[in-house]
């Protein structure tokens, strides 16, 4: 099994806990149940990084960020809070994402 296969098998285990599940994986990216958030797989073998949907609001993202923390923590998976994202659909039916990281210092 790969890095990218064990941390995928970690994320399924946490969403169940948290009775979500991935519903589309595209290259690094890990779509998850009704998209409140996107998961990034990274180079780093047991990090993700995670973007919130841009429409959930901040206390549902607190509380979700909290699950996720302690359930990263008891896998050995830092799961590291990174921004927010959107999803836009163009006029071909085709979606696209856009990514709006936190500002550093």
């Amino acid at each position: 099994m790969n890095i990218a296969d064990k941390r995928l098998e970690l994320l399924a285990t946490i969403l169940k806990y948290m009775e979500m599940e991935i519903i589309h994986q595209f290259e690094d990216l890990v779509f998850v149940s009704d998209n409140l958030f996107v998961l990034k797989l990274t180079a780093s073998a047991m990090t993700v990084e995670l973007y919130f949907n841009e429409a959930v609001e901040e206390e549902t993202a607190q509380q979700l960020m909290a699950q996720l923390d302690a359930l990263g923590e008891l896998h050995d998976l830092m799961i590291t809070y990174k921004g927010a994202f959107g999803l836009d659909k163009s006029a071909d039916g085709s979606l696209s994402v856009s990514f709006f990281d936190l500002l550093e210092g």
